[in-house]
Formats: structure tokens, sequence, C-alpha cells
């Protein structure tokens, strides 16, 4: 019998250089729209790359990572709506210059780099990692604004008056449930135990102190989890 593992090999191989190649196409793609988005000198005209920006995702949601779906988050598929019919609102939160630094940290990841299997933990961690560091930076800075990070009583409505604090408080809030949601499922699928994670606790009325600890807590658990 003739041996058919070179025919399999030579099938892997361009598999591989296939799956490579498109990577690399997808990486240029987003690249143009960062590139374009940083030649804008207006938040509006800018806002209309963003909508670009939630079209590639919906269309390759396989280079979904912390960064990535942060910045998803933070600037909604209807940012150029809000800066055009809300602007006053939006610009307290959002401005060209940070809009353009956060898309600097857009990026696909390329085949090869790292096993499937270790994505989840390292998407996860970066983002407990991103959090912890900047609920330990708030709490230092502005602990009697700070005590109740998840709680909306901690920012004012949309329409009044908000600051750096609010806005911290606000959109790193809906990072953390985005962090329980994602972390969840992926527990869910392992079959692991939900009652064991502090962070899965997590409600309006959990002080700073708590959530700290939780976060924390939480990146020793992903180590023993994902080694």
């Amino acid at each position: 019998m003739l041996d058919e593992r070179p025919e399999a090999d030579r099938r892997e191989t361009e598999s591989v250089r296939h799956e490579a190649d498109r990577t690399k196409a997808d990486a240029a793609a987003l690249l143009l729209l960062k590139t374009r988005l940083k030649g804008f000198t207006d938040l509006a005209t800018a806002g209309a790359v963003v909508t670009e920006i939630h079209r590639f995702f919906t269309k390759h949601p396989e280079y979904l990572n912390a960064a990535n779906a942060a910045f998803l988050e933070k600037y909604p598929g209807d940012f150029r709506d809000k800066v055009c019919f809300d602007h006053d609102n939006t610009a307290k939160w959002a401005s060209l210059a940070e809009l353009k630094r956060d898309a600097d940290l857009l990026h696909v990841a390329e085949v090869g780099v790292t096993d499937s299997s270790s994505v989840p933990a390292r998407m996860l961690f970066e983002e407990a990692d991103h959090l912890h560091r900047v609920y330990r930076g708030l709490d230092q800075d502005h602990r009697d604004r700070v005590r109740l990070p998840l709680n909306r009583a901690s920012w004012p409505n949309f329409g009044r008056e908000w600051d750096y604090v609010h806005v911290s408080l606000y959109s790193h809030a809906e990072r953390v449930h985005w962090l329980i949601r994602i972390a969840r499922s992926v527990w869910g699928e392992m079959k692991w135990p939900f009652e064991s994670v502090e962070l899965f606790q997590a409600s309006e009325s959990t002080m700073m102190v708590d959530l700290l600890h939780a976060l924390e807590e939480f990146r020793q658990l992903l180590r023993t989890k994902f080694p």
C-alpha cells in the first residue's frame, strides 16, 4: 500500500499556508481602517470608520480578543450617530485623540502564535489584569468616590455633568460585566463549578476592596485552570 502520509502532510501544509495568507489579508484590511481613522480631524467623520470596524469584526469574529472587544464595547456601532446627534454628552467620554489611541490597540493575531486552547485564558487574563490595574488606580486616587464601582449611583444620569471618574467607573463597570459573561460561558463549557469564583458574585453592592480581591483571585484561578 502506498504511504498516504506525504499527501496528507502536503494538504495540511497548504491549509496552514492558506490560513496564514488569509490572516495577513485580514490584518492588512484592519490596518487600512486604522490608518484611515488616523487621518481624520473631526470625531464625526472618524465615527464612520468605527462603523466599518464593527462590520469587520462581525465578519471575522474569530479575531475578537480582550483589546478588540473592549474597543467595540466602548465605541458602539452607532457611535457616529451619537457624535452627530448627542455631541455634548458623547464628548464627555470620547475624544478624537482617545479614539485614535484606542484604535491603535486593535490587532489580528497571527496564525501559529498561540495554541487555540490558550486563547480564552489569555483573553480573560488580559482583561482581568487591565481591570485590576484601573480599579487599583481609581481606589488610590479617588477612594471616597469609588467605594461602589459597579453601582449605577456612582455616576450621574446621561445629560448631567460627567468627569473622568464618572466615565472610568461607567465604562469599566461595563467591561466587568462583559468579563463575567464570557468567563461564565467558558466555565459552563468546561463544566467547572461557578460557586467557587468570587468574581461571578459581583453586583451593584460590591465594594471596591472586594472587587479588587475578586479580580486578583480570578487571575490566580486562571493560572491553575490554564497552566
